[in-house]
């Protein structure tokens, strides 16, 4: 699809996508040959000036059309493309680099709970599509190795299962397919533990010995004698 000055839409900035938007607009003025007035490196000059305020205002044409409403506020009293340009680089250069210091940090310091393996790896695919939305990838290996060293104690030998599967097996919906079959193992294995020490404590009924008449399977309150002494 092309807009009216016949070249191909991209994404309108919204105050986040910086990085791809940036890139694929310097292309766009590169290919027509506006990025020069734009950066500065091709002054208006004194005398004639026809052909230099032609290519500002289709400069300024290509960088306006591509703005969401919210950011068209920031350049709305710049007067050609160079303040345009120097001005949202001035206000979203510096944030976009911070923001991706911030989820890469959330990306590597995030810690898996036990029993939600699909929450966690979810949270991590959620950092590396707003990584790759401000330009900065996070490969799908990367991504499994992280799932893998944020695995507990009680999963390393998961690790090693895995380590020995074939490489064109090891992609990450069939690690976290597996994980999630793990986990219910463990579940299951830790909840039959849980039965077998509650059974510990669970006296037989033959063992319990009544401390009126000494004989086994009942208890003083439930003893014969004492009931039938009570008769009478």
């Amino acid at each position: 699809m092309a807009d009216q000055a016949g070249i191909t839409l991209t994404v309108k900035f919204n105050g986040e996508n910086w990085t791809t938007w940036k890139f694929q607009v310097e292309i766009m003025l590169k290919s027509k040959g506006y990025f020069d007035v734009v950066n500065g490196t091709k002054p208006r000059p004194e005398n004639d000036t026809t052909e230099w305020d032609k290519m500002d205002v289709k400069a300024q044409e290509i960088i306006v059309l591509r703005l969401e409403e919210k950011i068209l506020t920031h350049i709305i009293t710049c007067k050609n493309s160079r303040e345009m340009w120097s001005k949202l680089k001035a206000i979203y250069e510096h944030q976009s680099h911070i923001n991706v210091h911030l989820l890469t940090q959330k990306f590597f310091t995030l810690e898996y709970k036990t029993g939600n393996v699909t929450d966690f790896i979810s949270q991590l695919e959620k950092i590396k599509a707003d990584l790759k939305h401000m330009g900065e990838e996070i490969s799908d290996k990367m991504l499994v190795t992280k799932v893998l060293m944020s695995l507990p104690e009680n999963m390393k030998h998961f690790v090693s299962a895995w380590e020995s599967t074939p490489s064109d097996k090891q992609t990450l919906t069939d690690l976290t397919s597996r994980l999630m079959i793990e986990e219910e193992r463990n579940k299951t294995s830790e909840d039959s533990m849980a039965l077998a020490v509650k059974g510990k404590f669970i006296k037989p009924k033959g063992d319990i010995k009544c401390f009126n008449c000494n004989k086994t399977g009942h208890v003083k309150k439930n003893c014969p004698q004492v009931e039938k002494k009570c008769n009478y």
